[in-house]
């Protein structure tokens, strides 16, 4: 189930990226036709750079399998991982990590360890799916970035030249641009670097047992992060707070990020209210159960008279899932001022309920469940 929604949510963000590139360019296109170009076609995203990236997409498939088997056998060509401890639990059932001598106890041990932890083919397989996208990512970008240098240089009058300097430039890119490459690949598998706050939350989450409960730490945060980027909210805060102030074409994707994010969102709250996605139902247990038996499913899409759990479409189901609830709330009439307080305590517990539901919270979820 882990890797079916890891494999799912990571294709939808890269689809969600060039869905994105193109508003921008439309946005663009629209911006020129009525004079309001900006003097250097290359600090705007036009439909040339949506062109690269999906040339790109397309030939990296030998690269991204490439790449994929070398993160399996532990060498990823791009940095980052869902795994927050890699360092720390390398090979953590074995032999050599528990100090344990004596051929034969330590044999045993190494097979013990392989034995329980499946091989530790599930890990690998992460590593495995993530460096895939990752790979397409950083190439899609590289190659928009090499489109936007040959623009810079007045190098696309003739198509020969341009397609010699694309191809020189992506072999050998500037420092900058493979960073820059880099920071989307890890952006579309939700493995941003943290910043100063969520590094001081994951040095937490590390603390001795508690780190057992919250394996996963930058994963749900980053998804968090990337919904925020889609709204309205990243006019102030997170990566689209940052684009939106170097302006240019990073600015025409920060914009084309809340755009595309709040129309979808408007669409889905549609949805919702017309009965199309669900939220977690009816608080009293009995009305939820009655909508059970009715065939109804929490946090679902409706497509005629079946309902298909949101539960692989992270990140995006995070906001299907607090748009269902929020949805729930609207139709419950909640009015008054102690219903207001009711809904926003509401509101609250349904993020919670929505990012905690997940294959990668879990165990934070069962240590909350603990405590309470």
């Amino acid at each position: 189930v882990t890797h079916f929604k890891n494999t799912v949510g990571t294709l939808l963000t890269t689809i969600n990226h060039l869905g994105t590139l193109s508003a921008a360019a439309t946005a663009t296109s629209v911006r020129r036709a009525a004079g309001y170009g900006r003097l250097q076609p290359a600090d705007e995203i036009d439909w040339g750079d949506v062109r690269a990236s999906l040339f790109a997409a397309q030939i990296s498939m030998g690269d991204a399998w490439s790449g994929a088997f070398q993160a399996y056998r532990g060498e990823p060509p791009i940095g980052g991982s869902k795994i927050d401890y890699q360092k720390m639990r390398q090979r953590a059932f074995s032999a050599e990590a528990l100090q344990i001598e004596g051929n034969t106890l330590a044999t045993a041990v190494d097979v013990i360890g392989s034995v329980v932890t499946l091989g530790r083919v599930p890990t690998n397989m992460l590593q495995f799916e993530d460096a895939f996208f990752k790979t397409i990512a950083n190439n899609m970008e590289l190659y928009r970035l090499a489109y936007k240098e040959a623009v810079r240089q007045n190098k696309n009058t003739d198509v020969k030249e341009m397609a010699g300097f694309i191809a020189d430039y992506v072999y050998n890119p500037p420092k900058t641009h493979t960073q820059q490459a880099e920071t989307l690949a890890k952006y579309v598998t939700l493995q941003s670097d943290l910043g100063t706050y969520g590094k001081i939350g994951q040095r937490a989450a590390r603390m001795p047992g508690l780190r057992w409960f919250v394996p996963f730490f930058k994963t749900p945060l980053n998804a968090i992060k990337y919904v925020g980027d889609h709204t309205p909210i990243g006019i102030w805060f997170g990566d689209t707070h940052k684009m939106l102030q170097k302006g240019g074409a990073d600015a025409d994707v920060a914009r084309a990020r809340i755009a595309v994010g709040s129309t979808a969102s408007l669409v889905a709250m549609s949805f919702a209210i017309g009965g199309l996605v669900t939220g977690g139902g009816p608080e009293n247990p009995s009305l939820r159960n009655a909508r059970r038996r009715n065939g109804w499913q929490p946090y679902s899409i409706k497509v005629g008279n079946t309902y298909y759990s949101l539960a692989g479409l992270e990140p995006f189901s995070s906001v299907l899932m607090l748009i269902g609830d929020a949805s729930d709330l609207i139709t419950a009439g909640h009015a008054s001022d102690r219903e207001v307080g009711e809904m926003i305590t509401a509101v609250i517990a349904a993020v919670g309920y929505s990012m905690t539901n997940k294959t990668m919270m879990q165990g934070f979820a069962n240590l909350m469940d603990a405590l309470r």
